[in-house]
């Protein structure tokens, strides 16, 4: 029924898009917050001009928004704010000032004004509507005036210095603020529309008013002098003022505003913030680039050292499997010798890969392929009590992607899954097509949306709270005990499949597993075979000269290439071997480590090809095989290989620098 003053408020809102008008309307910025879930549910359009974020990212951010937007130090303060809303009665608001992030990374200050919304079935707060507007500028006046008053109470120099400057204009006013006396008038004004008239409010911007206000009144009230700063819109310029009392008798009746212009001394006084600003970014800038290029040599220097120490191990383990028959019990004990050097060896490729040292080679690859190839060795690094099953796509998964770190992100996290699970359990690898659309694009903003593979490892372990979900990812972050994990293992995950143009999506809760899902671009054109496992070993009946530091790295490799048939020619140092270069050694190929005594490996490489040209060269290090890009001017004619290195990979180095070789070239 129509009442008779015209609609009721009822029938406005139920017209359609009535209720969002009216919160587009209100001045500041109207929400609803999810109480029991701890999400917005509802924020108006002047949230844009608020804060920056539209009211869909705010909508997205789900229950992270606390954490996401307010300040830290404000945090605890809200959550327990939003639970005393369980004692507040329908139709009481309360209010509430706190800090929030906005887009631009500024934190601004909101007064809210918050009431309860909705209850659930049993009485307890379920929404609340809130209305909140930006204080920023009040609580900076606020600050300022505070500043502005310990200043002058501790520095009495500071004061002389002030008074002692010559001022621009001086203006008196009474207790309504109104002008009783004006030395200086604007061009376009007239003191007698001034004079009892008009404030110094009406000239500054109305953000400026509570701070002058403030100012003004504590020197009212207190008797004592105060300053502030003030930019004139119309004039663009800043000006600062010196306020002190005017009695008559005991009483202050007016105030005397001294003030002068100092827009450049402002102007400088911004540059040199703005300055050091800057110089502070780029100082954090270079000191976490340092920290990053010294956990980098760190990595690279572990590498070198501990992969010569695995040539040695696993060399020697290589040579006496070769003395046992399959059936000898000592064969399972050297395999799980070696098994154990690999793991080693893939030790210092995340090490690598974490420090930007490891040289990444991406190719087209079929991502079933290399996963079935995967699931072989892993079975045997998971060992029995963990029942593996890989589900194949139905169709080839073409990724770009470098094949040993594609390997790598599989081993780490089945090595994490087998941990989560002591007991044993089963760990579930699954390959499929998935389209990704603009909504996981909210959540992952570098990700483009199309066809993506996704490689799906699910465990059945004991799982992961929220807090630790929330750092899986950080560089040395673990949860297993001193001396069972580096921290490193997903965190390199991360980086590979970062690096890839991928994204991770994770799932887990506390006795109910893990599930990482893997997400790779599908890639288009041929992918590139997998290498080819041979049956026998190239060999052949060259001599070679063999340059290598670590006496039993030295000794293996040697055993190696005469198993091969070659003839070895030995030399413990870079200066020894040049010095047998010189002498006139006749050799038909140079096997040399990279870092040496005396001369290293690049340095030898180039006398080499100054000495003989076209002689093929090899050289192998600890290092990744970036040691190629540098100071190598032979580095065109040299093969590389990465320690450490099977007998297999040996066999084929050597013998495919040797196959290049001119067939012209005379006897060296």
């Amino acid at each position: 029924m129509t009442s008779p003053f015209g609609p009721q408020l009822s029938d406005l809102l139920s017209e359609p898009g009535a209720i969002d008008r009216l919160a587009q309307t209100i001045p500041g910025l109207v929400y609803v917050f999810d109480l029991l879930e701890r999400r917005n549910i509802f924020a108006s359009r002047s949230l844009t001009d608020l804060l920056g974020y539209s009211a869909s990212e705010v909508l997205a951010m789900g229950d992270k928004v606390m954490a996401t937007i307010i300040h830290p130090d404000e945090l605890s303060r809200v959550v327990t704010h939003h639970g005393s809303m369980k004692d507040l009665a329908d139709g009481v608001t309360v209010e509430i000032e706190y800090r929030v992030r906005a887009a631009n990374a500024e934190w601004r200050w909101l007064h809210s004004w918050e009431s309860v919304l909705r209850r659930s079935d049993g009485g307890t707060p379920w929404q609340m509507v809130g209305l909140a507007q930006d204080v920023t500028a009040l609580r900076r006046g606020e600050e300022d005036l505070r500043q502005s008053q310990r200043a002058l109470a501790d520095s009495e120099q500071r004061w002389r210095s002030i008074v002692e400057n010559p001022f621009d204009f001086v203006v008196v006013i009474d207790r309504s603020y109104k002008y009783t006396f004006i030395n200086f008038v604007a061009p376009g004004l007239k003191a007698e529309e001034l004079i009892g008239k008009a404030t110094p409010l009406e000239f500054i911007s109305p953000e400026d008013h509570p701070r002058i206000r403030a100012a003004f009144e504590t020197v009212f009230t207190q008797g004592r002098p105060t300053t502030y700063e003030v930019y004139i819109p119309q004039l663009d310029q800043w000006f600062s003022s010196l306020v002190g009392p005017i009695r008559s008798g005991t009483e202050i009746t007016h105030l005397s505003i001294l003030t002068r212009d100092i827009t450049q001394e402002h102007r400088g006084r911004t540059a040199a913030l703005d300055a050091e600003r800057q110089l502070r970014t780029l100082e954090a800038k270079l000191h976490q680039s340092a920290k990053l290029e010294a956990v980098g040599q760190l990595a690279g220097g572990i590498a070198h050292d501990f992969n010569n120490l695995l040539m040695g191990i696993g060399g020697v383990a290589e040579l006496l499997a070769e003395r046992f028959g399959p059936t000898d019990p000592a064969t399972r004990d050297l395999q799980d010798l070696q098994d154990a050097v690999a793991r080693g060896a893939g030790l210092t490729r995340q090490l690598l890969t974490f420090s930007r040292q490891q040289t990444v080679a991406p190719a087209v690859l079929e991502l079933g392929l290399v996963v079935s190839d995967a699931t072989r060795l892993l079975r045997r690094l998971l060992g029995g009590s963990i029942d593996l099953q890989f589900v194949a796509p139905t169709q080839p998964l073409l990724v770009q992607c470098d094949r040993t770190q594609l390997e790598q992100v599989l081993m780490n996290l089945a090595v994490n899954a087998r941990d989560a699970m002591p007991k044993g359990g089963r760990l579930t690898i699954e390959l499929s097509t998935v389209t990704v659309d603009e909504a996981v694009n909210r959540e992952h903003p570098e990700v483009r949306p199309g066809q993506f593979a996704r490689l799906v490892v699910a465990d059945q372990g004991h799982g992961m709270d929220a807090a630790t979900l929330a750092r899986i990812f950080e560089p040395f972050f673990t949860t297993k005990p001193m001396g069972a994990g580096t921290g490193l293992g997903l965190s390199v995950v991360y980086g590979i499949v970062r690096k890839s143009g991928g994204f991770i999506e994770l799932t887990s809760e506390p006795g109910r597993g893990t599930t990482f899902a893997v997400h790779l671009p599908i890639a288009t054109g041929e992918a590139v075979p997998a290498p080819s496992r041979m049956s026998s070993r190239p060999r052949g009946t060259e001599t070679i000269l063999l340059v290598e530091d670590e006496d039993v790295v030295l000794r293996f490799v040697q055993r190696l290439l005469e198993a091969l048939g070659y003839r070895v020619l030995t030399a413990p140092r870079g200066d020894t071997a040049l010095a047998m270069i010189e002498a006139g050694a006749r050799f038909d190929l140079l096997l040399s480590d990279v870092l040496l005594p005396g001369i290293d490996g690049h340095q030898l490489g180039a006398r080499l090809a100054q000495l003989r040209p076209g002689l093929p060269m090899v050289l192998m290090s600890g290092y990744s095989d970036k040691v190629l890009d540098v100071n190598s001017p032979a580095q065109g004619e040299a093969s590389f290989l990465q320690k450490p290195f099977t007998h297999e990979v040996l066999a084929t180095t050597v013998r495919e620098a040797l196959d290049r070789r001119p067939v012209d070239r005379p006897e060296r």
